[in-house]
């Protein structure tokens, strides 16, 4: 009796939340309780809701053709989480399976869908030649943002990969090897809620070094900050803060690619480079933050799977202290692993540009990643294409190219 009393004080019924994953591999979509299965600890909890589930004795032995539910705090490298009807468990209790039980405490579900940040990552965008041509064509500088500005409305941090630097003193290059494109063109981003960009690219150079220093004044009055660029190495190696709920994100960005523009010196600018001087700013910015997100532009052109050299950087900026790395320049969608439980985004693709002459260099995506308690809990992957009237739009679900950019990303290839 004693016994029985103690239990009913010390378990209460609460609400535990459950969500639907699958293995990476998997080509399903969207969860439609199909060949639900569940580790043991949860099987009497979830077969009233779905009787027909079936317990599995460890998470390798899941399948491409089953949904597990776990709790919505599972993390299981090898599992990615499943929309429900469309909708996701970080954005609305549609998107999880609620199950009133016997337990100690509450699951913190209720905490995280008030006190999460989003951050949204954008690949490659160029405001210059087939775009730029775009944008004078409509007469509209928010023309390629159009379709795809909707998926940076909800986030707290919106960021993107910059590769063109922006004068006001324009005229159209000669070679259309040179990016330049014309100043009013940031205001395009600031309209799609870009918080921060990268600046450590290639191309930065190509309106010389005042053309750099424009663009970043430019941006820094539209309220856009930089990273990965600056009129001295101390600017440009600089770590950028931004907090959201309590949480301090810090942001460095760095490149490996030849190109326009140097690395900057005492007095001199230039872009941050890959090396030693990254690893130190990282050291410095980890100790300051709560979640350093690195931003690189490497590696090598027209490839799905980075080099060992780019990988051995990953493992050793986050061994310096980066929580989250996005790669860039390759302009294909690059697969992705985890390094010491830290992502690695090797490449994001193209987000907005004119390179047209292949189906893999008109994919990128956009990638939300979810933070609560200074920890990431999920990430949304939305595949785009680009097309060549400059409008950016979602990949259709289930179509051959959304599975193509996903094996990619996953590291296989649906399409030759």
């Amino acid at each position: 009796m004693l016994i029985t009393v103690l239990a009913f004080f010390i378990l209460q019924i609460n609400t535990v939340t459950y969500v639907p994953f699958k293995n990476k591999t998997s080509k399903i979509i969207d969860f439609n309780h199909q060949n639900v299965v569940t580790l043991n600890d949860h099987f009497f909890k979830l077969k009233f809701k779905f009787p027909h589930i079936k317990i599995i004795q460890n998470i390798n032995m899941l399948t491409d053709d089953d949904v597990i539910l776990l709790p919505w705090y599972s993390k299981v490298p090898q599992l990615q989480y499943l929309p429900i009807n469309g909708q996701s468990f970080f954005d609305t209790k549609e998107g999880a399976i609620q199950v009133k039980t016997f337990t100690k405490n509450k699951d913190g579900y209720q905490d995280l869908l008030s006190k999460k940040t989003e951050l949204t990552a954008g690949g490659t965008v160029v405001l210059a030649r087939g775009v730029h041509k775009v944008i004078q064509r409509h007469n509209d500088i928010d023309y390629p943002w159009k379709d795809t500005r909707h998926l940076f409305t909800k986030s707290g941090i919106n960021i993107l990969n910059f590769k063109s630097p922006l004068i006001s003193d324009f005229k159209y290059p000669k070679s259309s090897w040179v990016l330049i494109g014309k100043s009013e063109y940031a205001k395009a981003m600031a309209n799609a809620n870009i918080h921060l960009v990268s600046l450590a690219g290639n191309h930065m150079g190509d309106a010389k070094t005042n053309g750099l220093l424009e663009t970043i004044q430019t941006l820094k009055k539209l309220n856009i900050e930089t990273i990965g660029a600056g009129r001295t190495k101390y600017s440009a190696y600089a770590c950028k803060k931004i907090t959201r709920k309590n949480s301090m994100f810090g942001f460095l960005a760095f490149n490996n690619v030849p190109g326009s523009i140097g690395k900057p010196t005492e007095k001199s600018p230039g872009i941050a480079w890959l090396d030693n001087d990254a690893i130190n700013a990282i050291k410095n910015c980890s100790n300051k933050v709560d979640i350093l997100v690195v931003m690189v532009n490497w590696g090598i052109e027209y490839t799905h799977f980075p080099r060992t050299k780019e990988r051995q950087w990953a493992k050793k900026m986050i061994e310096s202290g980066a929580d989250l790395i996005l790669g860039d320049q390759a302009h294909w969608v690059q697969t992705h692993e985890l390094i010491h439980g830290k992502h690695v985004s090797y490449g994001l693709g193209n987000y907005i540009f004119d390179q047209h002459w292949s189906e893999n260099t008109t994919e990128g995506i956009i990638q939300r990643f979810i933070f609560y308690n200074d920890e990431m809990v999920a990430i949304d992957t939305t595949p785009i294409k680009l097309f060549r009237s400059g409008e950016v739009k979602e990949i259709e679900k289930n179509s051959p190219r959304f599975l193509h950019v996903f094996n990619a990303y996953n590291g296989a290839h649906a399409l030759k």
